[in-house]
């Protein structure tokens, strides 16, 4: 592992070295507060304190991996590398993530939910919507906006931390606690409700003690972004003798329409008595000129903590050009003409960015450019999915499925769907599909099965076989505009997952006073037609296109939203169309109608959430201080009419002239520190990857979905009530009785996806064998020491991550000797070398931890046998020398194809695969 000489300023070294009291850092663009938190991370564990006893948040996955990166290296400088794997019960992530461990740790009722994302949220309320009584909160009443509403309006109220017993009784409080109880009957849990139900638990003795037993340092990276029940959950873990250091810069604070609340930063000191301050002002990332015009412009923000950035590194032209192209097309031509002028002087793609207020609205010209030159780009936040041509042939498709009209805009007109036209549309944007006889004869009879009740629909299946058929399979996977492509249509997949995902999910129903299991709606015209209105009306507008291929050594230009860049930086920034109404947003500030009285949403916090142009400039700030050597900001002219220059952008430099060529810097100068992230992959992921590295890729990184299972979860719900029968083991001191048995599968036995009939069959499988490994081993009941413990291991230039099911106390009768346990609900032979080297990684993370891992079993339930694993010297070294060549493979972009016949058979994306060694694809 590489070491950073970077010697600390002497403001990040006050911040290394304070101990005793809480810590507010105020931390200015580019001053190095990542170091100066890895620094004093790792400064506290030289003194003695245990990585586990500190927990640090960041924003981002993203910056939490940065960080982690930073800290492995120093703990590796100072420490040695043995020592890494000591590392691994330290949490740095973000609270979302955090809070989902504590859940899954301490409040095991909540172990079988699932988090959704705002996608399948989405669908979700659009399948109860009559139950939830939407229609009620907004006067028109309509599908679709009458959702948008309610879900702004429970944001807030899960940010605030509001009581639903406050919200009174009109009929979104109504609405809201009847979501909240949906959302219990699916077992499923929301971003804003892991919050919610964090602070929740930590409000009860008994987790709060069980949480800060073991916790004594709490680190908070960009603090002037939480919102108050972000707030209250830290105000919860920070209690004595936790000291808490938060980190950030009020001119920075951009999420105000997520309910972050700048004023928690500003008012810290006030709230946590006895706090310090400290300064972060020397920025080594950016150049003078760059620092110097955003210092101009910071002080145009108020209210703000006082602060200047201080320069210091070398001057070296050009690093601050404003300019003006007359329109948006020339100053895209502009723009990429330059960075392959930067190419040439020996700048890396990766080395740029591309900054925008909103990339849908204005980045659609600079792509084509960029994709006119084939330049390599990864876009975020860019057009929607739809505008691609062979989706829009696709959504037609479905339309026509379900006999509706389609309409490829938001707001054009709805159009009839013509069998032939349509039928030609799709042989034009697949050139390789079958013939057209084949092709017409297999659309006809998918639509005469799709108005039919006979079978339940698989939504990822069908469109398999149907991209099978389009012969998507040809596709050149050394071509960049065909992987694109591939990954274009793989969104189309994680659509058809999002949507099966909630319109199958089974829930519990109260009947007669007693709860009864009901199957997901799955077939027939009705599921077609409510798919087509999640098409046309939620996902037309809300998918984006593929991002581009995600690896570890990808060289291709960031074009992102100034909000997604927060947090990191470039040698080189371009921030284009900077035009009034653009950036400042028009939007901003505009008075919104809400459905929250005014007792529980004050206009105080109602204009938070409206923004003003205060929010606007923290934005432009941000965007300035990514540049580390040189800074672009640039408006145009002209588009279909005259756009006036934004007025950031003249308050800074007047009148700003129009260049046709602009300069750049003659090369590169490397990063102040290392930027390489540190590749860490689940393991589940590294046997996939071992299995066949291209079905990887197509799985991992392209996103193809896998097709959804009647009996998935059948493994985790047996895995679930095994924990609960240990932990009522561990309480009463006894194993259960049947009739208690039975009223933890009551409770807790839960599959997403069957049906009925399946699901009882299922759970009479599964209380035989529960019954069987407690008469055959319940005595390990009373020795389970944990479930579900998550592992680290670090290999050097990577981390392997992990969870293993159970972990046994007294091995051999002797204290503190653990044995670990993996349950197995089927018998696969073939799988046993796979099963045995998962263990050893898991042995070899929790030795390196200080544990004394001594066993470990392969437990196959349904015999009730257990397998030895070898965990001596010689197997843990080959099973990590195994691991870290895996992780390698990945992190270098190889991924060869591995058929086989009866591995190609089993695998989901075999139709996208032209080396799959199966035959024809099962139609």
């Amino acid at each position: 592992m590489p070491t950073m000489n970077f010697s600390p300023t002497g403001e990040q070294q006050a911040v290394i070295d304070h101990r005793g009291g809480h810590l507010q850092v105020i931390a200015c663009a580019g001053a190095g507060k990542t170091e100066a938190i890895s620094r004093r991370t790792v400064s506290l564990i030289e003194e003695g304190t245990e990585p586990g006893e500190i927990i640090a948040f960041t924003f981002t996955e993203r910056a939490a991996a940065s960080l982690k990166n930073r800290i492995t290296k120093r703990v590796a400088e100072s420490k040695g590398l043995a020592f890494l794997d000591r590392l691994s019960p330290m949490f740095v992530g973000t609270i979302h993530a955090y809070c989902f461990r504590l859940l899954q740790d301490f409040v095991p009722e909540l172990g079988n939910h699932d988090l959704l994302d705002e996608n399948q949220l989405a669908g979700l309320l659009s399948r109860e919507e009559k139950n939830l009584e939407l229609k009620k909160i907004v006067p028109e009443g309509k599908h679709w906006s009458s959702i948008g509403e309610f879900l702004r309006n429970a944001d807030i109220v899960e940010n605030e931390l509001i009581p639903s017993k406050e919200l009174g009784d009109t009929p979104f409080a109504t609405s809201f606690r009847k979501y909240v109880e949906t959302l219990d009957r699916y077992r499923y849990l929301t971003f804003g409700r892991l919050i919610t139900k964090a602070v929740e638990a930590l409000e009860t003795t008994e987790v709060a003690k069980k949480v800060r037993a073991n916790l004594r340092h709490l680190i908070v990276d960009e603090y002037q972004d939480i919102n108050p029940a972000q707030e209250k959950l830290i105000r919860l873990l920070a209690k004595s003798p936790v000291q808490l250091t938060v980190v950030a810069d009020d001119d920075q604070a951009i999420y105000q329409w997520r309910g972050s609340d700048v004023k928690m930063m500003q008012g810290f000191s006030k709230r946590y008595k006895g706090t310090t301050s400290l300064k972060l002002s020397e920025n080594r990332r950016s150049r003078p000129a760059i620092i110097e015009v955003a210092n101009r412009f910071a002080a145009t923000i108020q209210p703000r903590l006082e602060k200047a950035m201080i320069p210091c590194r070398k001057a070296a032209a050009p690093e601050v050009v404003a300019w003006s192209a007359e329109t948006d097309a020339r100053e895209a031509e502009i723009i990429a003409e330059s960075i392959e002028r930067l190419g040439q002087a020996g700048f890396r793609y990766r080395d740029i960015a591309i900054l925008f207020r909103s990339v849908r609205t204005a980045a659609p010209p600079l792509l084509a450019e960029l994709d006119a030159r084939g330049i390599p780009y990864r876009c975020g936040g860019r057009a929607g999915l739809f505008q691609q041509p062979e989706m829009q042939a696709l959504g037609k498709l479905y339309a026509w499925l379900s006999d509706n009209d389609w309409k490829p805009q938001r707001y054009s007109e709805m159009q009839p769907v013509d069998f032939d036209d349509l039928l030609a549309e799709i042989r034009k944007h697949f050139p390789k599909a079958e013939s057209e006889k084949e092709l017409r004869a297999y659309l006809e009879s998918w639509k005469a099965a799709a108005s039919t009740n006979a079978s339940p629909v698989n939504l990822v299946r069908d469109y398999y076989v149907l991209l099978y058929r389009l012969g998507v399979r040809t596709l050149d996977l050394a071509d960049p505009l065909a992987v694109n492509r591939l990954g274009t249509l793989a969104r189309f997949s994680q659509l058809f997952a999002d949507f099966e995902s909630v319109t199958r999910r089974a829930r519990n129903v109260e009947e007669q006073g007693k709860s009864t299991y009901r199957g997901g709606q799955d077939r027939g015209k009705y599921f077609y037609g409510r798919l087509f209105n999640y098409l046309q009306f939620y996902a037309l507008d809300s998918y984006t296109e593929f991002e581009g291929e995600e690896t570890f050594a990808t060289d291709a230009v960031d074009i992102l939203t100034v909000h997604q860049s927060k947090g990191l930086e470039w040698p080189v920034v371009f921030v284009p169309s900077l035009v009034e109404g653009r950036f400042p947003s028009r939007k901003s500030g505009n008075e919104q109608n809400w459905l929250l009285t005014e007792d529980v949403f004050p206009e105080e916090v109602r204009k938070r959430y409206e923004g003003s142009e205060t929010e606007e400039r923290r934005l432009f700030y941000v965007a300035m201080t990514r540049a580390r050597d040189t800074l672009y900001l640039s408006h145009f002219e002209k588009k279909s009419n005259k756009f006036k220059p934004s007025r950031f952008l003249t308050q800074l430099f007047g009148d700003v002239k129009r260049l046709e060529t602009l300069p750049v810097p003659k090369k590169p100068e490397a990063a102040p520190h290392g930027t390489d992230e540190l590749p860490v992959v689940t393991f589940s992921e590294l046997a996939a990857y071992e299995t066949c590295p291209l079905q990887y890729r197509l799985s991992s990184l392209l996103g193809f979905q896998s097709q959804l299972a009647t009996e998935l979860g059948y493994g985790k719900a047996i895995h679930h009530i095994l924990r609960h029968v240990a932990e009522f083991t561990q309480q009463a001191g006894k194993k259960p009785t049947k009739k208690q048995l039975e009223a933890i599968f009551n409770d807790h036995f839960y599959l997403p996806f069957a049906n009925l009939p399946l699901f009882e069959n299922l759970r009479e499988r599964a209380n035989a064998l529960v019954h069987k490994y407690i008469d055959h081993h319940g005595d390990d009941l009373l020795r389970v020491w944990q479930t579900e413990r998550p592992f680290e291991l670090h290999l050097g230039g990577a981390n392997v991550t992990g969870r293993a099911d159970v972990i046994l106390d007294r091995e051999g009768g002797v204290t503190n000797k653990l044995a670990l346990v993996d349950y197995k609900t089927a018998n696969d032979s073939k799988q046993d070398d796979l099963f045995a080297f998962q263990l050893q990684i898991y042995a070899a993370a929790g030795r390196g931890e200080g544990l004394d891992v001594v066993a470990a079993r392969v437990h196959h339930l349904k015999e009730t046998r257990r397998e030895d694993v070898p965990i001596d010297t010689v197997r843990i070294r080959t099973a990590k020398a195994r691991a870290l060549a895996l992780v390698e493979g990945i992190a270098e972009g190889d991924f060869p194809e591995r058929p086989g016949k009866e591995k190609c058979t089993r695998c989901d994306v075999r139709a996208v695969c032209k080396h799959a060694a199966c035959g024809k694809y099962d139609l």
